[in-house]
């Protein structure tokens, strides 16, 4: 039966009738099949998956002074802000901005204010403790660093202030 439809659709381009229609349909098939599985598919690249968690974290404690930190991480990227307490008792409500990644507990982030990077922190994250050591850019100097996590109030960064 197949063969009977494909040699007479051979005699109809070998008249000249064009394109056998059973191809068509067949490619037309093909296609709309490759279009679905692409679009059904392709929502899980990576490109298009959101992080499965966002976690928001505010914290108190010291490197060398007094300071509030607030982070988000989503996934491995970390974003966030923190100031230095005696400058915002002094009036200056500048703070410094923090962009970096998170592997497993240990927390990697870059310190910048004004565009320029000024120091580093790196530690690690356990049971609501963010520890480790910050280095200052312009002399290399290190200090320790322990913050402890508080809940979010006056003082800390909004959700908005912080996820860039």
């Amino acid at each position: 039966m197949v063969e009977n439809l494909v040699r007479k659709e051979k005699q109809k381009t070998e008249k000249g009738n064009g394109f056998p229609k059973v191809f068509l349909i067949i490619g037309l098939v093909a296609f709309a099949t490759v279009m679905l599985l692409w679009i059904v598919l392709g929502k899980g690249t990576k490109d298009n998956v959101m992080p499965s968690s966002r976690e928001i974290h505010h914290f108190v404690g010291s490197v060398g002074a007094n300071i509030h930190m607030s982070i988000i991480i989503e996934g491995t990227i970390v974003t966030g802000r923190y100031y230095y307490d005696s400058q915002r008792n002094n009036g200056n409500s500048s703070s410094l901005i923090l962009r970096g990644e998170k592997t497993g507990n240990r927390i990697k982030l870059t310190e910048t204010y004004d565009g320029k990077t000024t120091g580093w922190f790196e530690g690690d994250l356990a049971s609501g403790v963010y520890c480790g050591t910050f280095t200052r850019a312009k002399d290399g100097k290190m200090f320790d660093f322990n913050l402890v996590e508080t809940g979010s109030g006056a003082g800390f960064f909004s959700e908005g202030e912080i996820a860039f």
